[in-house]
């Protein structure tokens, strides 16, 4: 409720959250942002634990933006070099350009997969993947022409839970399984709200493994998935060796990536 600040808060909380009140007149330091923060949400009577995670979520926008503006400006002056028009037009005539040479020429698309490591895939794979794509498209669910209870029912597997409220870093999912085939699937949504572009942009990078990074609202993504499906895999599906197939589209993809090394 946010009639229930006065407008200097309002002011100061907008000014700190998007970074332009600097700490050298004023003297904060980050420390003195997140307690302002905390006491701000504290006033909203947001819980101690929600007060953390978005005082988290705040950071990392601050972060984003602050490499935003690095990598489009110059070094004497903050402001933007380039309209987003003059950002995106170089990119679309050069996307045209490409998509009218390998028109004209098939051949290079394939020379370039080569180059770039690609192999040969069997026929076999392709199937499995023809026939995992309904999986990963029907984590949307809502977009759907079929409900997902029904879909699952339909291809013979039973619906363990459906998590479907989304928040930063939280993605929609769903997790299923067939006794007869002895197969966990684990379907994980893409970007259709703005809490999952939240998390497509917060694109810092931690460690990720032995010597691997990985992208921040990614892989924090696939560690609440996994939080939440790790009690039906301990105590349920792992006693019983059954294989886990985890599937996903767009941001959903890159965390499901992360989830299957996890």
């Amino acid at each position: 409720d946010w009639a229930s600040f006065d407008s200097w808060s309002l002011s100061r909380l907008s000014a700190l959250a998007s970074g332009s009140a600097g700490t050298s007149n004023n003297g904060e330091g980050d420390s003195e942002k997140e307690s302002f923060w905390l006491k701000a949400l504290s006033k909203l009577n947001v819980s101690s634990e929600s007060q953390q995670q978005l005082v988290e979520l705040a950071k990392k926008i601050v972060f984003t933006v602050k490499k935003m503006k690095t990598l489009l400006s110059t070094e004497s002056d903050k402001s933007l070099q380039l309209t987003w028009w003059e950002v995106v037009s170089p990119m679309q005539f050069m996307f045209s350009r490409y998509e009218k040479i390998e028109k004209e020429n098939p051949e290079v698309a394939h020379n370039r997969a080569v180059h770039d490591g690609a192999q040969n895939v069997a026929a076999s794979l392709l199937n499995r993947l023809s026939y995992y794509i309904e999986f990963a498209d029907m984590a949307y669910d809502g977009d759907a022409d079929e409900t997902l209870t029904r879909f699952l029912e339909r291809v013979g597997y039973t619906e363990v839970f459906h998590h479907d409220f989304v928040s930063p870093e939280n993605p929609a999912f769903y997790m299923a399984f067939d006794p007869k085939i002895k197969s966990v699937i684990i379907g994980i949504k893409g970007t259709s709200t703005m809490s999952d572009v939240l998390t497509d942009v917060l694109c810092s990078t931690s460690q990720f493994g032995d010597g691997h990074f990985a992208h921040d609202g990614m892989k924090n993504a696939a560690a609440a998935v996994l939080k939440k499906c790790k009690i039906f895999i301990q105590e349920l599906f792992e006693v019983q060796n059954y294989k886990y197939t985890i599937v996903g589209h767009s941001l959903g993809a890159g965390t499901a990536a992360l989830l299957a090394v996890m």
